[in-house]
């Protein structure tokens, strides 16, 4: 779903200089005691080079050579090794910091719009934090932006919308030279991309499109940013709280948390597919709009199931939110910092209604389900292993590493009570660099699948 910006050489030097093992398949390092030994650290030299030649490379035969050359090492690093040596091989464009960026992006054949802004002492060395800003019916995405930063060629713009303001209000305002504009909630840490969801004021927007832009969305930004895949953060108000809800119901392993704003959940009954994504609901007692009742049914049946939820209502707010002096800032804030993916939880649980986009992978398993019908799926792994239920999956693909299970011993697998698969999975650089390039997130990464026959 993530892309990690992978720009193409345009000229090629491989050198195939890698010792050969007797072992063909590689198995992945686990240094003891965190210390990798003198071999492993030439062995991971030489696999370093080697991707990093493979995302270089010009064509499908060069990259076959080089993947025969990977997996002939019979050495495989630790996924988090993986994860730094991906990164390393992405190149970013050098951008200002705090600007914002108006960019373009293309959703099934239709043009949209969203504003990029990146923290302050931004570097394309540094990866940072993301913040997905949905808006409210009626508006756009620097509406939404600017609850979070407004930028230096946008105070003069905002400060005549405060002048109109007061004068419709039979005010006088004062002199705009005096005048401070400043963002509801002010962070420089993270990186901010605001989407346009409507092509036009008063025209609404699908869940359906939604799940159809978020992972270009994310592609994009990633293309031209250094995000931390790990701390991608979701919030919206008003109809972008409603998003918030569907978005993070419909691909949950894409966030660190989730922040809906007088928002509404829509599908109480997938509410266990934010198994391990917490959320954060604000709401005001008095919304005229959105009935604060949304949010503490979603809320208490968050905390039912024993999940990891922050409800704030704020006493006498409407369908607004806090200003920007308010103590629920510093809160908001505090715990938005503190987010952090799991992108291998060891048990997950999805519900699909079968109303939205399809939905291909949740976390590390792969669905394939009859003609967009409903299914739910519920997976653990323990000791290697992996017990899934299921109901609507025909076929399915099980992704694996050393995070999940230990390849030096046989992976079982049971489905429904009876058991698919019981053997040896084998790491690949071939399965992994495939994987990668499908849904290009560098913080979560399989070595190894299994195809399975669900039914």
């Amino acid at each position: 779903m993530i892309c990690c910006a992978l720009i193409v050489s345009l000229v090629i030097a491989l050198v195939f200089a890698c010792p050969v093992y007797s072992q063909q398949i590689p198995s992945e390092a686990k240094p003891d005691n965190g210390k990798a030994t003198v071999k492993d650290a030439d062995n991971l030299s030489v696999a370093s080079k080697l991707i990093n030649d493979y995302f270089k490379a010009k064509g499908l035969d060069e990259r076959g050579k080089i993947l025969d050359a990977l997996e002939k090492t019979g050495f495989m690093p630790s996924v988090k090794e993986l994860s730094r040596i991906i990164k390393e091989t992405a190149v970013y464009p050098s951008m200002e910091p705090l600007k914002r960026t108006t960019r373009k992006i293309m959703v099934s054949g239709k043009e949209y719009s969203y504003e990029l802004s990146l923290p302050k002492g931004y570097t394309p060395k540094k990866e940072e934090p993301l913040i997905i800003a949905l808006h409210g019916s009626g508006g756009n995405g620097l509406n939404a932006l600017h609850i979070w930063r407004i930028s230096e060629e946008d105070q003069d713009a905002e400060k005549e919308k405060m002048i109109d303001l007061i004068k419709r209000q039979g005010q006088k305002p004062p002199p705009k030279g005096s005048m401070r504009v400043r963002s509801t909630l002010e962070t420089g840490q993270y990186i901010i991309a605001a989407p346009t969801l409507e092509n036009a004021p008063g025209k609404g927007v699908s869940a359906d499109l939604m799940e159809h832009l978020l992972p270009v969305l994310l592609e994009d930004v990633a293309s031209v940013c250094n995000i931390d895949t790990n701390r991608v953060v979701i919030t919206g108000f008003s109809m972008g709280g409603h998003f918030t809800w569907a978005e993070t119901l419909h691909q949950p392993d894409c966030f660190a948390g989730a922040v809906p704003m007088m928002g509404a959940c829509d599908d109480m009954g997938a509410l266990s597919n934010l198994r391990s994504v917490p959320v954060y609901a604000i709401h005001g007692d008095k919304d005229n709009i959105v009935p604060v009742e949304f949010s503490r049914n979603a809320t208490a049946a968050l905390t039912a199931l024993k999940f990891d939820v922050t409800y704030r209502e704020i006493k006498g707010l409407g369908h607004t939110l806090f200003p920007w002096d308010s103590p629920e800032c510093a809160k908001l804030l505090e715990w938005i910092g503190s987010r952090t993916r799991d992108p291998y939880p060891k048990k997950i649980s999805y519900r699909f209604s079968g109303q939205s986009a399809a939905v291909k992978k949740i976390y590390w398993l792969e669905v394939v389900q009859g003609q967009k019908n409903a299914f739910t799926v519920e997976a653990e792994v323990v000791d290697n292993v992996v017990n899934i239920k299921s109901t609507g999956v025909t076929k399915a693909t099980l992704l694996l590493n050393s995070e999940l299970v230990d390849f030096a011993k046989d992976v079982i697998v049971r489905v429904n009570g009876r058991k698919v698969f019981n053997g040896r999975a084998d790491p690949s650089y071939k399965f992994l660099l495939e994987n990668f390039q499908e849904y290009s997130d560098p913080k979560s990464l399989f070595t190894a699948g299994i195809t399975l026959d669900m039914r």
